[in-house]
């Protein structure tokens, strides 16, 4: 007998008697509705199409993706993944990231192959999640897309978040450097506070100062008025990109003057009227690709400390674009992510702490979805054992089975990971199937995202 033979024996009876996952009823009911794609089919355009539900994407304006921790590599994958396909097979011109509009604006300018250091670009936004390789490698695919096309066919990069206010000060005052010049001496004067503005330092501001911050506001929208619009269609763009980020400044304000509970609130609302902006005036034809957090992209709404009504950037997006409006959810079951912790604290008062450098860059964070809560839905969903699972909750939601199941009868927890992370249970949020989310991807390993600087 051949040496080799008995190891050959037993691996055959190991994988004999290697025990299956059996399925329960309800189990067996949701698959009906899910896809399922291996890594390298996922990330290939050409096969992308057969990994999501049939025509989910006819018809919308808005596509919406988002996301259950700002650092895990495979979160951030799948975005980039996605737009590519949409841009290559669905007309989809436009990637609106949640991050600042004047920031990413510098990004923007790269990718149309305005002659800036990768680096610069990458660095010009001042949030960690999003100077990572993976943001990169995308940013480069489409400065190398948009080379030799036209203008109506080149891709766009852009932001939709408003929190930067010194950016969005410099951003507008380069708009009357450019196109007023006559009027860029008084336009000075009014956005020079705004310039070295922290929005830590506008919460406290008295009234008064407020007030006057606004009235400055009022007479720089009064100056812009004045300039006159481009009659050339790209120059135009160029044009209304850059008076936008007037409106962007006044966002911000608002936000920092009402930081806290309020001010949550006003976030949401400036997003979804950002994108809204963009979708008229950028992509009016076409489709717009949103990546954002889970909590933004959800269609959901509630009183914020039973005080503030609050309406995410996904609900304010689908009462204006009704079913045009889709929104993906996703979430991971068990590995790790980068996240910024606050040491010694019991909540999470990250804006402050960021803000007077007491939060500390620690990652990878691990996370075990898989055996501590056994109760939630994806949990159930890992028993598939695919790489990533597409769950097309607009289409089950419709079956009165699996509806009535208890898989979908209790309560289910997805993650909710922003840019700090205190401990596992106190970052999970509650979610309704077939309400917050037209489909959901699920991926079951999740592991940190390749961060490319400092993130503090």
């Amino acid at each position: 007998m051949k040496k080799g033979f008995p190891f050959i024996l037993a691996a055959f009876f190991l994988l004999s008697f290697t025990p299956t996952v059996t399925l329960s009823h309800d189990e067996t009911l949701l698959k009906k509705y899910c896809t399922f794609s291996r890594y390298t089919q996922f990330m290939n355009a050409d096969s992308f199409s057969s990994v999501y539900p049939p025509h989910i994407f006819d018809n919308r304006r808005v596509i919406a993706c988002g996301e259950s921790s700002h650092g895990s590599h495979e979160n951030q994958l799948i975005k980039t993944a996605m737009f590519r396909y949409l841009a290559e097979k669905e007309n989809v011109r436009v990637f609106i990231l949640e991050a600042s509009y004047a920031e990413v604006m510098t990004v923007n300018d790269y990718i149309h192959g305005k002659e800036i250091p990768p680096d610069s670009a990458m660095h010009s936004t001042s949030f960690w999640v999003w100077r990572t390789q993976e943001i990169r490698d995308l940013i480069e695919w489409m400065r190398n897309f948009n080379k030799g096309k036209t203008a109506a066919q080149q891709l766009y990069f852009l932001g939709m978040d408003m929190q930067e206010i010194r950016s969005a000060a410099k951003r507008s005052l380069e708009f009357f450097t450019l196109y007023d010049p006559s009027g860029s001496s008084k336009a000075k004067t009014l956005l020079q506070p705004f310039t070295t503005d922290t929005f830590y330092r506008i919460m406290r501001f008295p009234a008064e100062k407020k007030q006057q911050r606004m009235k400055n506001l009022a007479s720089v929208d009064s100056l812009a008025a004045l300039v006159p619009v481009p009659a050339d269609p790209a120059a135009k763009e160029d044009f209304l990109l850059a008076l936008h980020e007037i409106s962007v400044l006044r966002q911000s304000f608002q936000f920092s003057a009402f930081l806290g509970p309020r001010g949550f609130v006003e976030r949401d609302s400036a997003m979804a009227e950002n994108v809204k902006w963009i979708a008229g005036n950028i992509s009016p034809g076409h489709p717009v690709f949103v990546c954002a957090h889970n909590e933004h992209v959800a269609v959901k709404r509630y009183n914020f400390m039973k005080k503030y009504p609050y309406a995410s950037t996904g609900a304010l997006l689908r009462d204006f674009f009704g079913d045009a409006y889709y929104s993906i959810g996703v979430d991971f079951t068990t590995g790790s992510f980068n996240a910024l912790t606050f040491p010694g604290r019991k909540s999470l008062k990250n804006l402050r702490d960021i803000a007077t450098g007491k939060a500390m860059f620690e990652g990878p964070m691990p996370c075990n979805f898989e055996k501590k809560f056994r109760h939630t839905l994806f949990f159930h969903v890992a028993k598939y054992n695919s790489w990533m699972t597409w769950v097309n909750c607009d289409a089950a939601k419709n079956d009165p089975a699996l509806m009535k199941s208890k898989l979908l009868r209790k309560e289910n927890v997805i993650h909710s990971i922003g840019a700090g992370f205190l401990w596992e249970s106190a970052c999970l949020a509650a979610t309704e199937f077939g309400k917050e989310f037209d489909s959901f991807l699920f991926f079951k390993r999740s592991t940190p995202s390749w961060i490319l600087h400092d993130p503090l």
